[in-house]
C-alpha cells in the first residue's frame, strides 16, 4: 500500500514537473526576466 502512495506521488511530481517545463517553454522570456528581478 505504501509503494503504491509512493508511486502515485512520484508519477504526479513528474508530471508536474513535466507541465511547469512546458509552460516555462511557452513564456520562457518572461519567466527568465522576472526570476532575474526577483533574485536580484
Amino acid at each position: 500500500m505504501k509503494k503504491t502512495f509512493t508511486l502515485a506521488i512520484a508519477a504526479s511530481l513528474v508530471a508536474a514537473s513535466l507541465s511547469a517545463r512546458a509552460q516555462t517553454i511557452a513564456v520562457d522570456g518572461v519567466l527568465s526576466a522576472t526570476e532575474i528581478s526577483s533574485s536580484g
